[in-house]
């Protein structure tokens, strides 16, 4: 233990000491160091019922982080708990597996009393007053009630329901097995509809009853995947719908937390494919449930009676092309709530009755709230409502799309102003009693800090700095016109003291995806860090976002429909090159582009449907939508049946014989998001037409390859391959 904190201390000198003097020459080792990735980090925060602020330094050696409350109105700090206390207890139960200082809650009860806690693989329960621990044995996902008294955990694919004063577990489903998920996620849920989140269930405010999902996965195809360990390799099973096939049948109920009995939707689930947004209303008799079909093209709005289950339809959200879906806002009043909708092809928030009878439009113009989209994770840019004052928060698109500003608006609509003034883009999140917020604050200049504001925007104090004294190549935004003028949104990074009279490789970084803008006016974290090992050895650095990517709103999202990756994006995307080559600074003969996931099928596109490359590399790509999920593909292709000549004409397999310029292509073994599949399928189709390539396998390793070898050596030899290539 002593050897780990004098370690810690000195990573903690070196990491002050790069951030004093500028970095060193870079290095892949750096991008993941601790000083550089101390330059993104801010304090971990959640707002507490009493309006004060449960905060977590994260900058910090991990050992030296506390858990502290502030005092808004004054300040003031102190410590959230007996830390000392806690980390013992913590050492005690977990062993050699617990971390050297305390993880962040996932959850924390509305009073700040009990936390839940994951460490490594175990969830556990932290009661803050005492700084004692219950481990939930067995839990593979929890959620924390309110008041703090009961967790619902999930053991062996059944629900149950722990009260935390009494010891008393109440057993709520029966029917769990390996294919019967009841209160967790299957895969593609998790993945594409509930932005990662593990447990499916959902308290009430008032603590006495439990939401959750019951999913059978047993018509979902299995999938596997071939460790190259122990000796007898192990297999890893999956349960993934690709496009077309058969999705998981899910189904809600309601159970009593006391009772233990349980109330079922009184909805068939073939009435519905998705069922995509849980939401309890504030008197906590309701559950607000958004029901999806399969072409996801209608969204009903359905309220669900907690005693009996009864389904009311009350609201019902319909598109030619697709509907995304976000959290409704119920207010305190019990009469009315506040939709998100793209139904003007922007993305506006509007104002309705609790018998689905529009109020008013709260927003409109020609942009759209941020975040929107398949990208926002349900989220709207809706950050609070205070209702005494009839006003509503937001956070919507600015500087062409590129960045996030916080407005007010009343709630009939009338008097809309912005809040924040600095450029960039805006995190925000408001005290319960919405006088006061939260603003992680940061552009491609400048890297984030943290202040509270009061409501009118005016800064109360700085809770955490932007580190300064960096001494980087910072990215300029740009537009770049389109064949038919449209604004491409872009950003260059050159290299130190480049002479822009002379002719220079250049490297396009792309993503492409619809709703999904690579192109933003804030800090670019890990991505920035990679830039500056590619301009330290005299590239150009361009991204750039087709019309339907850029952050604008699903006007220009949906022209894509029935060819993801098609024409739209590869038309834009080459006019962007073009227009590139032109200037006196770009080497046209020395055009390189990369990209991961779907930005590495997007350059798989590239490669084999133009010739404006001379090399690219791809990282986890998705080279046949047959390939990938059900829910991701099945919004703008629709399903292979109804969109058979999309899915030939977008199939990177079959233009791999195609192939122009040299190609170097990655993927992780174990990916389970993007299927190792897909990089195999095309790499067949390169040896069947006699194609040469490069081919990377990370053993092991899904989408991300986020461990720090693989992302070390994935730069490597992202760079040797461009000093080879370009």
């Amino acid at each position: 233990m002593r050897r780990t904190l004098r370690n810690l201390t000195l990573i903690l000198g070196l990491a002050q000491a790069w951030l004093a003097a500028g970095p060193p020459a870079p290095t892949p080792e750096w991008t993941v160091s601790p000083g550089a990735k101390a330059i993104s980090a801010l304090p971990r925060t959640a707002w507490l019922k009493d309006g004060t602020l449960l905060l977590c330094d994260t900058r910090r050696p991990e050992a030296e982080r506390v858990l502290e409350r502030l005092d808004p109105a004054t300040g003031a700090r102190r410590p959230a708990l007996d830390q000392a206390k806690a980390m013992a207890g913590l050492k005690e139960l977990l062993g050699e597996a617990a971390p050297a200082g305390l993880p962040w809650p996932e959850e924390v009860d509305d009073l700040g009393r009990r936390a839940l806690v994951k460490a490594g693989d175990a969830l556990l329960v932290l009661d803050l007053q005492a700084a004692t621990w219950r481990r939930l044995a067995g839990a593979r996902a929890a959620a924390l009630a309110p008041d703090g008294r009961r967790v619902a955990l999930v053991r062996d694919h059944d629900l149950h329901i722990l009260d935390l004063e009494t010891g008393t577990e109440v057993r709520i489903t029966r029917d769990g097995s390996e294919t019967v998920l009841n209160g967790q996620f299957s895969w593609v849920y998790g993945e594409e509809i509930f932005d990662h989140r593990e447990a499916a269930c959902w308290w009430s405010p008032d603590s006495r009853s439990l939401a959750f999902l019951r999913s059978d996965e047993s018509a979902v195809p299995l999938h596997s995947f071939t460790d190259f360990q122990p000796f007898q390799a192990r297999v890893v099973a999956q349960r993934y719908p690709q496009a077309g096939q058969p999705n998981p049948r899910v189904t809600l109920g309601v159970a009593s937390a006391r009772a233990g009995t349980v109330a079922w939707m009184g909805l068939a689930p073939a009435a519905y494919e998705y069922l995509v947004r849980v939401t309890w209303l504030p008197a906590s008799d309701r559950v607000a449930v958004q029901a999806l079909n399969r072409a996801q093209d209608t969204l009903d709005l359905l309220l669900v009676d907690r005693a009996t289950g009864a389904a009311a339809a009350i609201l019902r959200e319909r598109d030619a092309d697709w509907v995304h879906f976000y959290d409704p806002w119920f207010l305190a009043d019990g009469r009315q709530f506040l939709w998100a909708s793209d139904r003007t092809g922007y993305n506006h928030l509007y104002r309705y009755d609790l018998d689905g009878r529009l109020v008013n439009a709260v927003t409109a113009g020609a942009w759209s709230l941020t975040p929107w989209g398949m990208y926002s994770g349900g989220r709207t840019g809706l950050v609070a409502v205070d209702e005494k004052a009839g006003r509503a928060y937001y956070t919507r698109h600015a500087g062409g799309g590129t960045a996030s500003q916080l407005w007010r608006v009343g709630l009939d609509g009338s008097g809309a102003a912005p809040v924040s003034s600095a450029e960039g883009h805006h995190s925000v999140t408001f005290a319960p009693d919405r006088q006061t917020y939260l603003d992680a604050w940061s552009s491609l200049a400048r890297p984030p800090s943290l202040t509270l504001a009061r409501a009118d925007g005016a800064p109360l104090r700085t809770l955490a700095e932007a580190r300064t004294g960096l001494d980087l190549q910072l990215p300029g935004l740009l537009t770049i016109p389109a064949g038919d003028g449209f604004p491409l949104p872009a950003r260059i990074t050159w290299p130190r003291a480049v002479d822009k009279a002379r002719r220079h490789p250049v490297i396009f970084s792309v993503y492409g995806g619809p709703g999904a803008p690579c192109v933003l006016d804030q800090w670019g974290g890990w991505d920035l860090l990679c830039q500056q090992l590619l301009v330290a050895e005299g590239y150009i650095v361009v991204a750039v976002d087709n019309r339907s990517s850029a952050a604008i709103g699903r006007k220009f999202e949906a022209a894509i429909r029935g060819r993801l990756y098609g024409d739209v994006e590869l038309n834009d995307l080459a006019d962007a090159v073009r227009w590139v080559k032109a200037q006196p600074w770009a080497d046209p003969d020395r055009v390189g582009i990369w990209g991961w996931s779907g930005g590495g099928t997007y350059t798989l596109a590239a490669l084999t449907r133009t010739r404006e490359f001379k090399a690219g590399i791809a990282v986890a790509p998705v080279t046949d939508w047959r390939y990938y999920d059900s829910v991701y593909t099945e919004l703008a292709m629709k399903s292979p049946a109804d969109n058979p000549e999309g899915y030939l004409a977008t199939s990177q397999v079959r233009t791999a014989k195609d192939l122009h310029g040299r190609l170097l292509l990655v993927h992780g073994s174990y990916d389970d998001n993007v299927h190792p599949q897909n990089s195999q399928a095309f790499i067949d189709a390169l040896v069947q037409s006699g194609k040469l390539f490069e081919y990377m396998v990370y053993p092991m390793r899904q989408h991300s390859l986020s461990d720090d070898p693989a992302r070390i050596h994935l730069l490597r030899t992202m760079v040797d391959f461009w000093k080879r290539n370009l």
